[in-house]
């Protein structure tokens, strides 16, 4: 129960540290996240997730209770009075909010990095354009007899 609470109350510090984004997207428009710090905090998302969800022995029956399997009616009456399924599920699905709003703000900072590298090419291919009537340019004017020499 202990180790179940501990969990609970990180997965609350998570929510709180991240309660700030949404009201920050409200009110400005945009959120001061760079992609770098977005992956971290999903990784940190994550590994709470499988804190719940995979290394604790909340969700399955310990092993203790192979060997004393007198006990394990007990530990399962406790494990419905704590409401211990429920309360992961709860757990679960606040964590599934917290992804989306991550997972948004990265879809949000990849669509601004794909607007800035389709400028970038832009300019490039106007840059080559450029260049390229220059040598043309500079091509035919070496070519006309008429015209003045260029030194």
């Amino acid at each position: 129960y202990q180790r179940r609470v501990h969990g609970e109350e990180r997965i609350d510090k998570v929510i709180d540290e991240t309660r700030r984004y949404p009201e920050y997207l409200a009110d400005q428009g945009k959120v001061k996240l760079t992609r770098k710090e977005i992956a971290r905090l999903r990784g940190r998302l994550f590994l709470h997730r499988m804190d719940i969800n995979l290394h604790s022995d909340i969700l399955d029956t310990p092993d203790f209770f192979w060997e004393h399997t007198e006990l394990e009616p007990l530990y399962n009456k406790c494990r419905k009075y704590m409401e211990i399924n429920k309360r992961v599920e709860i757990l679960n699905q606040r964590l599934d909010v917290v992804h989306e709003l991550f997972a948004m703000l990265s879809d949000e900072l990849n669509q601004k990095h794909s607007a800035k590298l389709e400028w970038i090419i832009i300019w490039l291919i106007l840059i080559e354009v450029i260049v390229g009537l220059v040598s043309i340019s500079l091509s035919m004017l070496e070519k006309c007899p008429s015209c003045p020499a260029i030194k």
